[in-house]
């Protein structure tokens, strides 16, 4: 994890505040990176929308006693460092963390190998703990269909849903043109 990477981010979103004033401030764990790749809406619309995923940045998940966000390092095309590119708090936040503990109780009871991954389609405001492997599995968090009874689960059919989803909107003419 590139730490001076996040420090400086943080220091430029919270100025006067340095990683240690805040960790004085309470206590802060960051989490490995997990990897965040993107979908088009275009490639959402395939049914191996999956295979197109491209990884966009490094996602650092930032808590404290009284908060938890996410911090987002990308390495743009060309460049030779590391970048900050955005902070988040709030309920994705929440929903993210829930997603992640999901996959790690299903990481406990499986033999396969899987790599956690984070997968957005932001055209559909949808995002998902993607465990890529074998037979990949996919936890959304960012859907109106995620939370059943409050609970994040795997859905079998997510990217099915997404593929269905992704065609409709781009069928869809925007209100604008109607």
């Amino acid at each position: 994890m590139n730490v001076d990477v996040l420090e400086r981010g943080l220091r430029d979103l919270y100025p006067g505040k340095t990683m240690a004033a805040r960790e004085k401030e309470r206590v802060l764990e960051i989490a490995k990176p997990l990897p965040v790749y993107a979908v088009s809406l275009t490639d959402a619309a395939t049914e191996n929308w999956p295979e197109k995923a491209r990884q966009v940045a490094w996602r650092h998940l930032v808590s404290g006693a009284d908060f938890a966000g996410a911090a987002d390092i990308t390495l743009l095309t060309g460049a030779k460092t590391p970048e900050f590119a955005s902070f988040a708090e709030g309920e994705g936040v929440k929903g993210l963390v829930a997603a992640i503990e999901t996959a790690a109780r299903l990481f406990e009871r499986t033999e396969q190998h899987y790599e956690m991954r984070i997968v957005e389609i932001a055209a559909l405001y949808a995002a998902a703990v993607w465990l890529a492997g074998p037979d990949s599995m996919f936890i959304p968090y960012l859907d109106g269909r995620s939370r059943r009874g409050g609970l994040l689960e795997v859905q079998p059919d997510y990217v099915r849903h997404i593929t269905d989803l992704a065609r409709r909107t781009l069928e869809t003419p925007p209100a604008s043109s109607r």
